[in-house]
Order: C-alpha cells, then structure tokens, then sequence
C-alpha cells in the first residue's frame, strides 16, 4: 500500500500499486474495492487528494482520475505517471509527473509550467503551496519554488538540497517545511529563518530512504526504507 487518506465522512481511503483502491467504512463495517474495471486508468496508485467539494483526486501509474462519490462517476485523464496532486487556494488543480502541470477542469486541459532555469531534474515528485502562496515542487535535483503570480520558476541553490533526490513535502502546523529524500534522510526548512537542517542515520534515522511524512501530537512520524521513525521538538 502507498497512499492513504481519511475522507470528509471518516472513511479509509488505501491506494496500492497494483491492486487500485480499498475503502474502509468502519462504521458500516465495509470494504470496497475501485479498480480498473471501475473505471481507474490503472491499478497502481500513486496519489489520493481530497478537494474542496470532497471529491478525490487519484494520481496513477499512467494518469489522472477524478472520483466524485456524490455523483457516482469517474474521471479519466491519460496524462503519463502522477505523482502528487495540489488544490491551491484558488481552487487550481496541480499535478507532479515528470515537470509541473496545471489542470482546468473547465476547459479539460492541462498546461506545462515552464521553467526559466536549468531543468529541475526528469521527474517532479512532491507539490507543496505555501502561505505565501509560492509553489515549492521536490524533485530528483533538488527543490523548486513557482511564483504563480510572477511567473518565475526558480531552484533552491544551497548545498545540502542541491542535486539531492527529494521526494515528500509537507509544511507541519508549525510552518516548517520537511523534504523526505531518496538516501539523504529528512530536510527541515524554516523559510522565515532561512535555515534547513538535515536529520539523516548519522543523527539518528534508521534509513535515509524516507518515503513519507507525517505530523501527529507534535511529533514528525518518518516512514523509511527501514521502519519509522519518530522525531521530536
């Protein structure tokens, strides 16, 4: 299993790669199973994403899906491997696959953000919009920052991210930013500070192959490639 959700209506939303998705309604005591036959462009889930009007966006092996459980239907866009979906504040759909995409849903087409600088790497990872309404977009090279409104695509130049394989991004009730990498542990910015501190084996990660992220009673829940582990303030 690789994405998990909790719905508006307490519900288990658990996408697998492979196997679609199961959704877990304790209080009715059910599981049901949404796969290709479903509607699903593919069985292997990537992402699962909540909007606004509670809909779930799932991001697959080849594409783009749009669950809208009101209705009873699914959506299907063949748009390549999604890895990570964003609602910003706006109400714009971005998409991580290998660059940043930009979906309107009115007009059913998806737009490239194009970049003004060396290419952040073959593959956008994570998406992540901060208060300031920046876009900051993790990939295999490194960190990027979108100013939507200005339209400038900039890449973070500081030697601990610089080149590294970043992969998670979440901003936690603190303000602070964590970056989740393939083999340099777990990056922890405080942009107001400008300071990013790493947290790799050397201070204590069990791996530093981190595939996840999670805030939880104050606490950063770390999944990595060996079990989890817990950091505390």
């Amino acid at each position: 299993y690789y994405s998990f959700l909790e719905d508006a209506q307490g519900r288990k939303w658990i996408g697998s790669l492979g196997q679609g998705i199961d959704i877990l309604d304790e209080k009715k005591g059910t599981l049901q199973h949404i796969s290709r036959d479903d509607g699903l462009n593919n069985n292997s889930i990537n992402q699962l994403f909540p909007d606004a009007k509670g809909r779930i966006w799932v991001g697959t092996g080849s594409g783009m899906n749009l669950i809208d459980d009101s209705k009873g239907t699914i959506k299907s866009w063949n748009s390549g491997s999604i890895l990570d979906i964003l609602e910003d504040r706006k109400g714009r759909i971005w998409v991580a696959n290998n660059g940043v995409l930009v979906f309107n849903e009115k007009e059913n087409l998806f737009k490239t953000i194009k970049r003004n600088q060396p290419p952040m790497g073959n593959n956008a990872n994570g998406i992540l919009e901060e208060e300031s309404g920046e876009i900051w977009v993790s990939s295999d090279l490194g960190l990027s920052v979108i100013d939507s409104a200005e339209k400038t695509f900039k890449t973070i130049d500081n030697d601990l991210v610089k080149n590294a394989f970043c992969q998670e991004i979440i901003r936690d009730s603190r303000g602070l930013i964590w970056v989740g990498t393939y083999g340099n542990g777990i990056y922890m910015l405080d942009v107001d500070a400008g300071l990013i501190t790493q947290f790799s084996v050397k201070e204590g990660l069990s791996d530093g192959v981190v595939f996840t992220v999670v805030e939880e009673e104050g606490k950063r829940y770390v999944g990595t490639g060996k079990g989890i582990s817990v950091i505390s303030p």
